[in-house]
């Protein structure tokens, strides 16, 4: 057990150094290697959210990953505080796999205390770089889907785009082409979290059943 919670801690600052070395990156230049997305079949989201994230798909699975990781952070820092009540305060055996057996009560609670606000902090952290990213990866996608409306346009015969008031086709480039993005950013940002906290409370209900 202790030598998979230091792995499990290794893997965590790890991912952490690659999320602030990736944000780093973005933040020096936010919109660069973005290019018109080209969606093959535009009245289907799938088609239109494969083609926003496709030119990002390294950040993206690094946002899910950080995703995962911020969720298990979170399951993980009330445990801290369970194992005070219960061999701290409660005097109970040290099981085999919980190192410390020979520390005093308030040794005890304090190294927990220690291990709970490390949790913490990795987890802030975590959080943070999923906000940073999800939103950098919201704006480029949007950059990219208005050169892809854009190129559309200029493709189009001014006889087909005359058809069309001026003020929806600059809403197009402009709102429109946010909101499609937010929505893509919105599901991801989303469905994913929720996905994971539920597995692990699954998981944690099952192993304390």
């Amino acid at each position: 057990m202790l030598v998979a919670a230091i792995a499990g801690a290794g893997i965590c600052v790890l991912s952490l150094v690659v999320g602030l070395a990736v944000c780093t990156r973005l933040a020096r230049s936010p919109m660069s290697a973005t290019a018109r997305a080209s969606i093959a079949a535009p009245e289907r989201w799938g088609s239109v959210a494969q083609a926003l994230l496709r030119p990002d798909r390294g950040v993206v699975g690094l946002v899910i990953w950080l995703m995962i990781l911020d969720t298990v952070l979170a399951l993980a820092a009330p445990w801290p505080l369970m194992l005070v009540v219960d061999y701290g305060i409660g005097h109970r055996p040290f099981p085999p796999w919980l190192p410390g057996a020979g520390l005093s009560p308030v040794w005890f609670a304090v190294t927990a205390a220690v291990a709970g606000l490390v949790l913490l902090a990795m987890g802030a952290i975590a959080g943070y770089l999923v906000t940073f990213l999800t939103g950098s990866a919201g704006e480029r996608m949007t950059a990219r889907l208005r050169a892809g409306v854009v190129d559309h346009l200029l493709r189009t015969t001014p006889r087909a785009a005359a058809r069309y008031p001026l003020g929806e086709l600059t809403n197009r480039v402009g709102a429109d082409a946010a909101t499609v993005s937010d929505t893509v950013a919105h599901m991801m940002d989303t469905a994913i979290p929720d996905s994971a906290v539920l597995a692990g409370m699954t998981v944690i209900t099952v192993l304390l059943e």
